[in-house]
């Protein structure tokens, strides 16, 4: 349900707090878990107890996760993550560009591991 994504993304963002960034992946990966069932039962809005519709959190649950996954040097979960929540909210994180820019960032960080793995493997600079 939408209450335990809020529940492990809060956990999440601690965790991220405190330097803690494989374990805040984690808990970024259990949130976006209970988001996903939750959407394929309704549409886009959650019905609360007290009737207020409220909007699923799956674009901020993505973008924190790209945050911490950059912070780990994955750049392309990092990517991945940011490139989703853009498409998922085009009109608010769409128009944001710190998203855009941090996906950037991701896609050419990515790009120069990439480049360096390969360079360990052929021997060359």
């Amino acid at each position: 349900d939408i209450q335990s994504a809020y529940h492990f993304n809060n956990l999440a963002i601690i965790h991220q707090a405190a330097g803690k960034l494989h374990l805040a992946m984690h808990y970024y990966s259990r949130s976006l878990g209970h988001v996903e069932r939750a959407e394929k039962q309704v549409n886009s809005m959650i019905v609360e107890k007290d009737g207020v519709a409220s909007p699923v959190p799956l674009s901020q649950i993505l973008f924190n996760a790209s945050l911490c996954a950059q912070r780990l040097s994955n750049f392309s979960l990092a990517h991945e993550c940011m490139k989703r929540c853009v498409e998922h909210s085009p009109s608010s994180f769409g128009k944001d560009p710190f998203c855009w820019l941090h996906m950037g960032e991701s896609c050419i960080n990515s790009h120069i591991t990439m480049k360096r793995k390969n360079c360990r493997i052929n021997g060359t600079r």
